[in-house]
Protein backbone atom coordinates (compact mmCIF):
# COMPACT_ATOMS: atom_id res chain seq x y z
CA UNK A 1 0.00 0.00 0.00
CA UNK A 2 1.77 3.00 -0.93
CA UNK A 3 2.08 6.13 1.55
CA UNK A 4 1.49 9.55 0.99
CA UNK A 5 1.93 12.93 3.02
CA UNK A 6 -1.33 15.27 3.92
CA UNK A 7 -2.37 15.48 0.45
CA UNK A 8 -2.55 12.18 -1.21
CA UNK A 9 -4.75 9.74 -0.64
CA UNK A 10 -4.28 6.10 0.08
CA UNK A 11 -7.14 3.36 1.49
CA UNK A 12 -5.86 1.96 4.76
CA UNK A 13 -5.89 -1.51 5.82
CA UNK A 14 -8.56 -3.07 7.02
CA UNK A 15 -8.56 -5.12 10.21
CA UNK A 16 -6.33 -3.08 12.97
CA UNK A 17 -7.32 -0.09 14.51
CA UNK A 18 -6.55 3.18 12.85
CA UNK A 19 -4.29 6.29 14.64
CA UNK A 20 -6.73 9.24 13.15
CA UNK A 21 -6.96 12.65 13.32
CA UNK A 22 -8.71 15.34 10.92
CA UNK A 23 -6.66 18.08 9.26
CA UNK A 24 -6.43 21.03 7.10
CA UNK A 25 -3.43 20.42 4.49
CA UNK A 26 -1.14 23.38 4.32
CA UNK A 27 -0.55 24.21 0.71
CA UNK A 28 2.81 25.65 -1.01
CA UNK A 29 2.45 29.24 -0.05
CA UNK A 30 2.21 28.41 3.83
CA UNK A 31 4.69 25.72 3.37
CA UNK A 32 7.07 28.38 1.41
CA UNK A 33 6.80 30.88 4.82
CA UNK A 34 7.28 27.79 6.97
CA UNK A 35 10.37 26.31 5.51
CA UNK A 36 12.02 29.68 5.78
CA UNK A 37 11.28 30.20 9.55
CA UNK A 38 12.64 26.67 10.30
CA UNK A 39 15.45 27.62 8.32
CA UNK A 40 15.94 30.60 10.35
CA UNK A 41 15.54 29.29 13.85
CA UNK A 42 17.72 25.79 12.07
CA UNK A 43 20.68 25.38 14.89
CA UNK A 44 18.98 27.02 17.74
CA UNK A 45 18.44 24.43 20.53
CA UNK A 46 17.43 20.80 20.40
CA UNK A 47 14.03 20.96 17.88
CA UNK A 48 12.89 17.72 15.84
CA UNK A 49 11.29 19.74 12.91
CA UNK A 50 8.52 18.86 10.94
CA UNK A 51 8.65 17.63 7.49
CA UNK A 52 7.16 20.32 5.21
CA UNK A 53 5.11 17.93 3.43
CA UNK A 54 3.55 17.14 7.07
CA UNK A 55 2.40 20.70 7.70
CA UNK A 56 -0.94 20.36 8.58
CA UNK A 57 -3.54 22.46 10.91
CA UNK A 58 -5.42 19.67 13.49
CA UNK A 59 -8.72 20.02 13.90
CA UNK A 60 -9.48 16.86 16.05
CA UNK A 61 -7.32 14.30 16.69
CA UNK A 62 -9.19 11.18 16.92
CA UNK A 63 -6.41 9.01 18.22
CA UNK A 64 -7.08 4.73 17.68
CA UNK A 65 -9.81 4.02 15.64
CA UNK A 66 -11.86 0.59 14.95
CA UNK A 67 -11.51 0.18 11.52
CA UNK A 68 -15.05 -1.05 11.66
CA UNK A 69 -15.96 2.68 12.60
CA UNK A 70 -14.27 3.90 9.65
CA UNK A 71 -17.51 4.17 7.38
CA UNK A 72 -19.71 5.96 9.91
CA UNK A 73 -16.37 8.36 10.16
CA UNK A 74 -16.62 8.89 6.60
CA UNK A 75 -20.32 9.73 5.92
CA UNK A 76 -20.59 11.75 8.99
CA UNK A 77 -17.39 13.73 7.47
CA UNK A 78 -18.84 14.35 4.35
CA UNK A 79 -21.80 15.28 5.62
CA UNK A 80 -20.09 17.92 7.65
CA UNK A 81 -18.29 19.37 5.13
CA UNK A 82 -21.32 20.26 3.40
CA UNK A 83 -22.74 22.90 5.96
CA UNK A 84 -19.42 24.86 4.79
CA UNK A 85 -17.94 27.22 2.04
CA UNK A 86 -14.40 28.24 1.42
CA UNK A 87 -12.99 30.72 3.47
CA UNK A 88 -9.21 32.67 3.42
CA UNK A 89 -6.98 31.69 6.42
CA UNK A 90 -3.79 33.92 6.76
CA UNK A 91 -1.01 32.81 9.05
CA UNK A 92 0.87 35.08 10.98
CA UNK A 93 4.22 35.04 13.67
CA UNK A 94 5.59 32.47 15.43
CA UNK A 95 4.87 31.03 19.06
CA UNK A 96 5.60 28.29 21.52
CA UNK A 97 3.20 26.06 23.48
CA UNK A 98 3.24 26.99 26.78
CA UNK A 99 4.63 30.10 26.03
CA UNK A 100 8.30 31.42 23.62
CA UNK A 101 10.37 31.78 27.47
CA UNK A 102 9.54 28.14 28.22
CA UNK A 103 9.12 26.49 24.12
CA UNK A 104 8.11 22.66 23.84
CA UNK A 105 5.38 22.96 20.81
CA UNK A 106 6.93 25.96 18.16
CA UNK A 107 4.37 27.09 15.65
CA UNK A 108 3.12 29.48 13.07
CA UNK A 109 -0.21 31.05 14.30
CA UNK A 110 -3.07 31.95 12.23
CA UNK A 111 -4.83 35.21 12.42
CA UNK A 112 -7.09 36.12 9.43
CA UNK A 113 -10.39 33.64 9.15
CA UNK A 114 -9.04 32.29 12.76
CA UNK A 115 -12.71 32.32 13.33
CA UNK A 116 -13.85 30.57 10.62
CA UNK A 117 -11.69 27.74 11.22
CA UNK A 118 -12.57 27.31 14.96
CA UNK A 119 -16.56 27.30 13.56
CA UNK A 120 -15.00 24.02 11.32
CA UNK A 121 -12.84 22.49 14.35
CA UNK A 122 -16.08 23.06 16.39
CA UNK A 123 -18.83 21.34 13.64
CA UNK A 124 -15.99 18.35 13.71
CA UNK A 125 -15.87 18.06 16.95
CA UNK A 126 -19.70 18.00 17.62
CA UNK A 127 -19.87 15.29 14.56
CA UNK A 128 -17.65 12.83 15.84
CA UNK A 129 -18.85 12.95 19.02
CA UNK A 130 -22.30 11.46 17.85
CA UNK A 131 -19.97 8.43 17.03
CA UNK A 132 -18.56 8.03 20.57
CA UNK A 133 -15.35 10.25 20.30
CA UNK A 134 -14.80 12.78 22.96
CA UNK A 135 -15.40 16.16 22.93
CA UNK A 136 -12.84 18.69 23.41
CA UNK A 137 -12.45 19.83 26.89
CA UNK A 138 -9.69 23.02 25.66
CA UNK A 139 -10.30 25.92 23.11
CA UNK A 140 -9.40 25.61 19.96
CA UNK A 141 -6.26 27.88 18.79
CA UNK A 142 -5.26 27.18 15.03
CA UNK A 143 -1.80 26.66 14.49
CA UNK A 144 0.79 24.73 12.10
CA UNK A 145 3.29 23.02 14.42
CA UNK A 146 6.93 23.49 13.26
CA UNK A 147 8.91 21.49 15.44
CA UNK A 148 9.05 19.89 19.04
CA UNK A 149 11.92 20.91 21.58
CA UNK A 150 13.54 17.77 22.78
CA UNK A 151 16.36 19.16 25.86
CA UNK A 152 17.01 22.61 26.66
CA UNK A 153 20.24 22.26 24.84
CA UNK A 154 20.23 25.79 23.28
CA UNK A 155 17.27 26.48 24.95
CA UNK A 156 18.08 30.83 25.53
CA UNK A 157 19.17 31.05 21.55
CA UNK A 158 15.87 29.37 20.49
CA UNK A 159 14.19 31.84 22.94
CA UNK A 160 15.61 34.89 21.53
CA UNK A 161 15.02 33.65 18.15
CA UNK A 162 11.41 33.11 18.88
CA UNK A 163 11.00 36.34 19.70
CA UNK A 164 12.44 37.89 16.77
CA UNK A 165 10.05 35.81 14.44
CA UNK A 166 6.60 36.55 16.61
CA UNK A 167 6.12 39.46 14.25
CA UNK A 168 6.37 36.86 11.04
CA UNK A 169 5.67 37.12 7.78
CA UNK A 170 1.89 36.35 6.66
CA UNK A 171 1.17 33.76 3.95
CA UNK A 172 -2.45 33.78 2.98
CA UNK A 173 -4.78 30.47 1.44
CA UNK A 174 -7.86 29.08 1.05
CA UNK A 175 -9.49 27.06 2.65
CA UNK A 176 -12.07 24.35 0.45
CA UNK A 177 -12.36 21.38 2.83
CA UNK A 178 -10.22 18.95 5.19
CA UNK A 179 -8.82 15.76 5.39
CA UNK A 180 -9.09 12.30 7.21
CA UNK A 181 -4.97 11.23 8.13
CA UNK A 182 -3.96 7.94 9.23
CA UNK A 183 -0.56 8.14 11.08
CA UNK A 184 1.92 5.38 11.76
CA UNK A 185 4.48 6.46 14.33
CA UNK A 186 7.84 5.42 13.27
CA UNK A 187 11.24 5.68 14.55
CA UNK A 188 12.00 8.31 12.67
CA UNK A 189 8.77 10.26 12.69
CA UNK A 190 5.66 10.08 12.08
CA UNK A 191 4.28 9.01 8.75
CA UNK A 192 0.97 10.29 7.36
CA UNK A 193 -1.47 8.97 4.93
CA UNK A 194 -4.55 10.88 3.63
CA UNK A 195 -7.60 8.28 4.12
CA UNK A 196 -9.91 10.93 2.18
CA UNK A 197 -10.60 14.10 1.55
CA UNK A 198 -14.27 16.18 2.09
CA UNK A 199 -14.25 18.66 -0.04
CA UNK A 200 -16.72 21.83 1.06
CA UNK A 201 -20.12 21.50 -1.25
CA UNK A 202 -22.00 25.12 0.37
CA UNK A 203 -21.60 27.99 -1.83
CA UNK A 204 -20.86 31.49 -0.72
CA UNK A 205 -24.21 33.48 -1.10
CA UNK A 206 -24.14 36.01 -3.95
CA UNK A 207 -23.85 39.68 -3.15
CA UNK A 208 -26.92 42.00 -3.09
CA UNK A 209 -28.13 43.58 -6.02
CA UNK A 210 -27.29 47.27 -5.04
Amino acid sequence: MPEAAVGGASEPAAGRPLRLFIAVAAPEPVRGVAEAVVGRLRGSGDVRWVKPENLHLTLKFLGSTPAEKLPQLRQILAETANNYSQFVLQSKGVGAFPNVRKPQTLWLGVEAGGDRLAALADGVDQATHTLGFPRETRPFRGHLTLGRVKSTRGLADLCRRLREEQAGEPASWPVDGFTLVRSDLRPEGPVYTVVQEFPFRREEPAPPDL
